[in-house]
């Protein structure tokens, strides 16, 4: 199976696609790349994929399809069911974008940057600004109901004690119109 990655990436003047990166992860083959297709983590590939268009992926798809003879989420399912252990939280997550063909909804990129652990809050500023009261409020219940957790807990846990910080984010979180 390296080989085969290896003949592509010769074939192609010797340059790794987006789709070898995808190969060599679902097989556990270190790419040595950092940063989108040189993934790491299952979690850096359902934030690429989420952030690609229907048409992006669906060329991704059948890319990887073409060249490898089988289907990438088959393989990316199957790589992250044996070699990332999730726990009920990772694994609701991840069985929910699959079955959305990797296309999260706002509660779904919250959580995922919550189970992460990297605190990266102000990743969702521009999209809470733009959100309405009506938005804000099918996120939040989406969030709650789905991966039984409290959304205002999981946020503020991720801003810490800024105080400047939770008042910024409490107003753009507000449910009903100022």
């Amino acid at each position: 199976q390296e080989k085969e990655i290896a003949d592509f990436v010769i074939a192609q003047n010797g340059n790794t696609e987006p789709v070898d990166y995808a190969r060599m992860y679902v097989l556990g083959i270190e790419s040595g790349k950092e940063g989108f297709y040189g993934e790491t983590t299952y979690e850096d590939y359902l934030k690429q994929l989420d952030n690609m268009s229907l048409e992006e992926r669906q060329q991704f798809n059948t890319e990887y399809e073409r060249k490898y003879k089988t289907s990438f989420v088959t393989d990316f399912v199957d790589h992250v069911a044996e070699h990332e252990n999730l726990d009920e939280a990772h694994k609701t997550l991840f069985d929910k974008t699959i079955s959305q063909n990797f296309d999260m909804t706002p509660a779904d990129r919250v959580r995922l940057e919550v189970l992460s652990g990297n605190k990266n809050y102000q990743a969702f500023e521009q999209m809470l600004s733009e959100m309405s009261a009506v938005e804000r409020t099918i996120m939040r219940n989406e969030y709650n109901t789905v991966y039984g957790a409290d959304f205002d807990a999981d946020f503020h846990e991720m801003i810490g004690q800024d105080e400047a910080q939770i008042s910024k984010y409490t107003e753009l979180l507000r449910a009903e119109p100022t």
